[in-house]
């Protein structure tokens, strides 16, 4: 990881789950700055979303020169090449003082759901993979296949974000070749340690077999963000997991800069909500809303957040804007 530039204060570290699911990135990715209203983010910071351009790759709006940049995807080392339209990815940055431009020093891509189609609805604009629900728009990025032409059977990679309602809203759905191996991310939840399965939306993961990366002293439990893996067949709706990777976030200081893009999952009050299942933004008087209000901020609306990170690993926002 790369090291933080301190200015001499004493800031709180704080270990910040970021998704891209869900952008859910299980790998972790550091500066302070300030938000420029109507330019963008300058100084240091975070930046989490889809890839919407090249140039080096544009991101929320800032296009990024990759230079030296160490790239990976889910922590594994690859080129500038390999990145693609609709990619989820989590950026560390220095950024220009016109807020529009930055220089990357960690890129990490990360895919919610690889595996096989079981199903496909053409006319609702949806299909199911590991008994997920995966919903495409006009956005979203095909890569050698398409809705019309998937099938069942085919193995797909699609990156991301999970909604309020526990579907997959892909912003790319490419075709992954057959390679036999099924990964899911999400979070925990009717968590059973007698049986040792938990489950991830409809499907039920059996990690009794399992090597579990990242657990932390209480264990497993729900509420966890993690990545499973298996290489065995997947039937039905169990997925006997070879490996469960619980995702350790970002290590981020109070004060560093933030810019989230994904789907509200949780309207916690007038002030505050979840993004992507994980991150909670915090609102005031002073934050400035492009496209709407804040009482447009409801479960399943697209939006991105900038601001700084607080004491508990919230991002204070100083807008949001919401997408089309």
């Amino acid at each position: 990881m790369m090291m933080k530039k301190t200015d001499g204060n004493y800031r709180r570290r704080r270990r910040v789950l970021a998704c891209a699911l869900l952008a859910l990135t299980l790998s972790s990715s550091c500066g302070g700055g300030v938000i420029a209203i109507g330019g963008g983010i300058t100084g240091s910071g975070f930046t989490s979303g889809v890839i919407a351009g090249f140039g080096s790759i544009v991101v929320s709006d800032i296009s990024y020169e990759l230079g030296e940049a160490t790239i990976t995807n889910e922590g594994v080392p690859i080129a500038e090449a390999d990145l693609r339209l609709g990619m989820v990815v989590t950026i560390f940055a220095n950024f220009n003082a016109d807020g529009l431009t930055a220089t990357a020093l960690t890129v990490d891509a990360a895919n919610v759901l690889q595996g096989m189609v079981e199903s496909v609805d053409v006319g609702g604009g949806s299909f199911e993979a590991l008994s997920q629900t995966i919903l495409v728009d006009a956005d979203t990025v095909f890569d050698g296949v398409t809705l019309a032409t998937l099938m069942v059977g085919d193995s797909v990679e699609i990156s991301g974000f999970i909604d309020a309602d526990g579907n997959v809203r892909a912003s790319r759905v490419e075709d992954e070749g057959g390679s036999g191996e099924s990964e899911l991310s999400g979070i925990i939840e009717n968590f059973d340690a007698m049986a040792e399965t938990f489950t991830l939306g409809p499907l039920t993961v059996d990690f009794s077999s399992a090597d579990i990366e990242g657990e932390p002293p209480g264990g497993l439990m729900d509420g966890l963000l993690v990545e499973v893996e298996t290489t065995l067949p997947v039937l039905g709706d169990v997925f006997e997991a070879e490996e469960v990777e619980v995702g350790s976030g970002l290590e981020a200081m109070e004060g560093d800069e933030a810019e989230f893009e994904g789907v509200v999952t949780e309207v916690v009050s007038g002030t505050e909500f979840v993004l992507n299942q994980v991150q909670t933004v915090v609102t005031d008087g002073g934050t400035v809303f492009e496209g709407g209000v804040q009482a447009d901020i409801e479960v399943n609306v697209e939006l991105s957040a900038k601001g700084i990170f607080g004491p508990e690993g919230e991002i204070l926002a100083d807008e949001v804007e919401f997408h089309d």
